[in-house]
Parts: C-alpha cells; structure tokens; sequence
C-alpha cells in the first residue's frame, strides 16, 4: 500500500478483498466491532468518535460490561502527565515528551500507579487513565453525545452481567458515608443531591461474612453506575434516533 492511499481503498480491490476474505475468513466491508469492559468502552467511544461522524467502517456493535469511566478534559488530565514525568526523572528535561518516549516500557510502568482525583475525597480511583475529551477524537462527554445523536447509527447489542461491581468494591465499606466516598473516589463529581437519591436507590444490601455491611450497597451501586446502565441508555438512545431496534441482554 502506497504512503499516500487512504487505508479503506483496498475495499475497492476485488483481488485484495478475495485475499483478505482468504486471510481471515470474514468480509472487510462486514464489519461489527465488538469488546468487554475496557473492550466495551471501546465499542462506545468508536461509536461517537469525531462526534459521531461515520466513515462506513463498521456496520454493527456488540459490547458487554461497556464501561462508562470518569472523563477529564485535556487541562483536568494534565496532573497525571506531570506525575509521570516527575516519577521516571524527565521533569529536567527540555522535552519532556521525548523522555517520556525514550523510557524503558518497565520504568513507565513501574511508575505508574493510580493516583486520586483531585476533585475527590482522597482515595484511589478503581481506574485513573481513561481517553480524554479532547475536542477531536472525543467532543464531549460520552453520555452527553449519545444524548445529541452524535454517534454512528447501527445495529447493536450491549450485555453485562449479574454483580458487576463486586470485584471492583472495597470489602470495609462500612456506612453511607464509606459508599459516596468509594463512589466520589471514582466519580468526583457527583452531588450531594445526587447521592442521597443513590442512598434511597440503594439501601443497605444483604450482608456477606468478611465484608462491611454497606460493601454490597456500594458494589450495587458502582456496578450498575458504571457497566449495566450504560448499555440500556444506548440502546435507547439508539431506538430515539430511528434504529429498529437495539438489543440487551443479561
């Protein structure tokens, strides 16, 4: 493939298409993208990537456990940059960009611990690094586009599964209070009002041997928050912008 020829031309190829049919056993202008948690994620910033804008490269998405993380902006995201930069020992350098790149892949990632929001009460985010709303890639938040129509209209199906957020809670949470810290821990900026209707959505939950009495509240509420609700507010957002349909499944 020439420097100059745009990637999708080989679709206009029948001997490449032949080939790449051979290759993979599939149809390159049958495409459906697909992906689980971070995967799913994925699946839902490819759908509103560039504000929605469609250049056929897909004709169907399937996603399960499609992660709606928190969403920082280029100038809110720039504290973790520098904390990179300061941990591997670049911050002296006249780009600190080329540090970075020519770091061993051991040293970045042996300096790379989530750190807490600053917006936050304190504590560790589940997952700090997440894509930025950089006005090109990703124009705005992720709900918010889905809101406006601005993704890519096609076929779906988006899944999850029962007790998404146990894994991911911390096992002492032991009040309301332990709850909208864990919670604010990984979404900061939640309400106040916001979070005492999650204390009436999610009351105190059943109780587990080793376990605080509110972690099956907080685990309820961080798992629906982040995975199951996501994937039924697409699919109706799909079904608002004049898709037949759009399936869910458990």
């Amino acid at each position: 493939m020439g420097s100059e020829e745009h990637p999708l031309s080989m679709f206009d190829d029948p001997v490449r298409m032949h080939w790449l049919t051979l290759q993979f056993g599939g149809d390159p202008t049958h495409v459906t993208i697909g992906g689980a948690s971070a995967g799913g994620a994925s699946v839902d910033l490819h759908m509103t990537a560039y504000g929605g804008r469609d250049d056929n490269l897909f004709h169907a998405a399937a996603a399960e456990s499609q992660s709606f993380g928190y969403q920082l902006t280029i100038s809110e995201s720039q504290y973790q940059y520098d904390a990179l930069v300061r941990r591997v020992g670049c911050s002296n350098s006249s780009d600190t960009l080329q540090c970075l790149r020519e770091t061993p892949i051991e040293t970045l990632s042996s300096n790379n611990p989530n750190l807490p929001y600053p917006d936050g009460p304190g504590g560790l985010p589940n997952y700090m690094w997440s894509n930025t709303i950089d006005g090109t890639f990703t124009t705005d938040y992720t709900y918010n586009l889905f809101a406006e129509g601005k993704f890519v209209k096609v076929p779906s199906i988006f899944g999850s599964t029962t007790n998404e957020g146990t894994v991911f809670t911390p096992t002492n949470l032991s009040s309301t209070q332990d709850v909208h810290d864990f919670l604010r821990d990984n979404f900061p900026k939640l309400k106040k009002s916001q979070l005492a209707h999650i204390d009436i959505l999610y009351p105190k939950a059943e109780q587990y041997p080793g376990k605080g009495v509110y972690w099956k509240t907080g685990a309820n509420a961080y798992g629906e928050m982040r995975y199951n609700c996501p994937g039924l507010y697409i699919s109706s957002a799909i079904l608002e912008r004049g898709m037949p349909s759009s399936w869910n499944y458990q």
